[in-house]
This record gives C-alpha cells, structure tokens and sequence, in this order.
C-alpha cells in the first residue's frame, strides 16, 4: 500500500503539464497566483540581499523560482516529481539557478548553506 507521499509523488509525475497549465498558465486569479504574490512581497520584504540563496521546497514547474531570479535572487529547487524538476529546469535553463528531485524530509543539504 503506498503512503501519501508516494501518492502525491505519482500524481504530480502524472500531471504535471496539466498542472502547470491549469494552475498556472490559464488564471491569474487563481489562489497559487494570489500565494505566489504574496511570497514574493515577503522576500522582498525581509531579505532585501539580492545575493540571498533561497531554497523553494515543493518548487512545481519554477514560477516562483523564475519570478526570484528575475529579482535577482539565486537559489535551488526541490520537488518529488521528476516531471516538475524538468519543467523547472526547461522554465531556468538561463538563470541562476539549480533543480532537484528531493525528499523535504531528506534534502541531504548541509545544514544553513540557504538564506531563505
């Protein structure tokens, strides 16, 4: 019997592309647009240091990694998809700005190595 973290990771494997274009590509006024906003005012806010490292936990298909980068943050991307750590690194292939398909409960990252 799979756990819930085995089952998210299939669905999200399998619908990735329909999740970034139902969720992110066809409303702006969807709640993830509005929680995404609201994300980036709050780095803004508190970590004004463009050279910041920011680690985005659950990263889908990179908008708000995309958006980050634009501001000029660099950063690292996890997500237990394969399928969303590609469209991740297919929306960031120029920036500064690195993907992995990593379990949040084992990042395996050194401990403090990101600002944010």
């Amino acid at each position: 019997m799979q756990n819930l973290k085995e089952k998210a990771g299939l669905y999200f494997e399998k619908n990735a592309l329909r999740y970034k274009e139902d969720y992110y590509l066809r409303s702006k006024i969807h709640p993830k647009w509005i929680r995404h906003q609201r994300i980036l005012q709050l780095v803004e806010e508190f970590i004004p240091q463009r050279h910041s490292l920011i680690l985005d936990v659950g990263c889908g298909p990179g908008f708000l990694a995309y958006d980050l980068a634009k501001k000029g943050y660099q950063g690292f991307g996890i997500d237990i998809s394969d399928a969303m750590i590609n469209l991740s690194k297919d929306n960031l292939k120029d920036k500064d700005w690195d993907f992995s398909v990593r379990d949040v409960e084992q990042t395996r990252f050194e401990e403090n190595k990101f600002d944010v």
